[in-house]
């Protein structure tokens, strides 16, 4: 299945609601869907905003890199 038939059918659905409630329903999910990478450090959480491959992977990797200037 792709993305665009995915995009295509939440459209559909959420038109359903009528326009107001639409809008409220496709900004609350497109808000639950924002990718956040969390890293658990002996510090606490990080939390990564990852919009894309490459920012998940570098937040995936951050703490491998180098260590002695993490310390």
């Amino acid at each position: 299945m792709s993305v665009n038939f995915l995009i295509k059918v939440l459209n559909i659905i959420f038109r359903l609601f009528g326009s107001k409630k639409a809008v409220v329903i496709a900004s609350t999910v497109a808000e639950k869907m924002i990718p956040i990478v969390d890293i658990n450090t002996e510090y606490g959480e990080i939390n990564f905003y990852s919009l894309g491959g490459i920012p998940a992977w570098r937040a995936h990797t951050l703490l491998t890199k180098e260590p002695e200037t993490i310390d």
